[in-house]
C-alpha cells in the first residue's frame, strides 16, 4: 500500500513537507529523522529536533497504485502550495510524482531482501502485553483513512490478483487453532453488528459458478467431526445458546421446489 503524507512544524501547526511512499508509516518517520542530509526539509527538521521537539507527521492518503498515489500527492502539494514558488508553504522542490516509488523491481526486491530475518529491526523481538494493548487503545474510535472512498475497478483487481492462491494448502497446527479458540471464546456480535451484517447479506446469491467451485472444494473432503463428539460441556453451552431463540424456521414451509432439492441432494449423497 502507498502513503501520502505531511509533515508540520509543531510550533505553529504549519505544513512543510508533502511525501509519499509504499511503507508510508515507516517512510515518513524516515523523513523526520533527516540524519546528515542538507536539504531544506531537512534543515527544518533539524531545528525542530534541536529545540526538543519532533515533527508533526500526517497520513493524508492510502492508495493501492503508483498512479493513484502519484494523483494525490501532486494534489496535496498544489492544494497547500510550494514557498519557491510563492504559492505556500511546502519545501518541496518539484510538483510530486518522483520519490520512492519510482525504484526499479530489482532495486525494491534488494531493499525487501535486506530486511528480512536478521535485517530487520524487530527481528526476535515481541511486542509486551502491554504494549499490545497501548497500540489497540490508540486505534479505538480512529477512522479509516479511505472510509466512504471507494477502492477502483483497477485496485479491486489488484487486490483479487495479490490474494490469489495466498493461503492454499497451507494448514493450520492444532496449537495455532487452540489460540484461536481461545481468543474468540466469549466473544459475540452485538445485535447491532449482528442487524449490519443482515442487511449486508440481503439480496445477494451465489452464482452457479461459485457454487459449484463450493461443492467441488470440499468433495473427498471429510466432515471436520468425522469420528469426534461434542463433549458434555460443549454440548451444553450450544443448548445454553439456544435457549431463547426463535426457530428460524418457525411458522414457515419449505416449497415443493425446495423440498424436491433437498430430496435431490440426499440421493446424490446416498443418505
Amino acid at each position: 500500500m502507498i502513503g501520502v503524507y505531511s509533515i508540520s512544524d509543531p510550533t505553529n501547526r504549519e505544513t512543510f513537507y508533502v511525501g509519499r511512499g509504499n511503507d508510508c508509516k515507516r517512510r515518513s518517520k524516515a523523513s523526520a529523522n533527516p540524519g546528515k542530509r542538507g536539504g531544506l526539509k531537512d534543515q527544518r527538521i533539524a531545528d525542530i529536533l534541536s529545540a526538543g521537539m519532533s515533527p508533526k507527521i500526517r497520513i493524508l492518503r492510502f492508495c493501492f497504485t503508483k498512479e493513484e498515489s502519484i494523483i494525490w500527492e501532486k494534489y496535496f502539494i498544489a492544494k497547500i502550495g510550494r514557498k519557491d514558488l510563492g504559492l505556500g508553504p511546502l519545501l518541496n522542490q518539484t510538483d510530486g510524482g518522483d520519490g520512492p516509488t519510482g525504484l526499479s523491481i530489482v532495486t525494491r526486491q534488494k531493499m525487501s531482501e535486506a530486511r528480512k530475518g536478521e535485517g530487520n529491526g524487530f527481528f526476535g523481538m515481541h511486542h509486551s502485553k502491554e504494549s499490545k494493548a497501548k497500540i489497540a487503545s490508540a486505534k479505538i474510535g480512529g477512522q479509516a483513512p479511505n472510509k466512504g472512498i471507494p477502492h477502483s475497478e483497477e485496485a479491486k483487481k489488484k487486490m483479487s490478483e495479490s490474494l490469489k492462491g495466498k493461503g492454499k494448502g497451507k494448514k493450520i497446527s492444532e496449537e495455532q487453532k487452540s489460540r484461536i479458540s481461545e481468543a474468540n471464546r466469549g466473544r459475540h456480535h452485538t445485535e447491532e453488528a449482528r442487524k449490519k451484517m443482515s442487511e449486508a447479506c440481503k439480496g445477494r446469491h451465489r452464482t452457479a459458478e461459485t457454487r459449484s467451485k463450493m461443492s467441488e472444494s470440499r468433495k473427498g473432503r471429510p466432515s471436520p467431526m468425522l469420528g469426534k463428539h461434542h463433549s458434555a460441556e460443549a454440548r451444553k453451552r450450544m443448548s445454553e445458546s439456544h435457549t431463547g431463540r426463535i426457530g428460524p424456521m418457525l411458522g414457515k414451509h419449505h416449497s415443493s421446489e425446495a423440498i424436491k432439492r433437498m430430496s435431490e441432494s440426499q440421493k446424490k449423497r446416498g443418505v
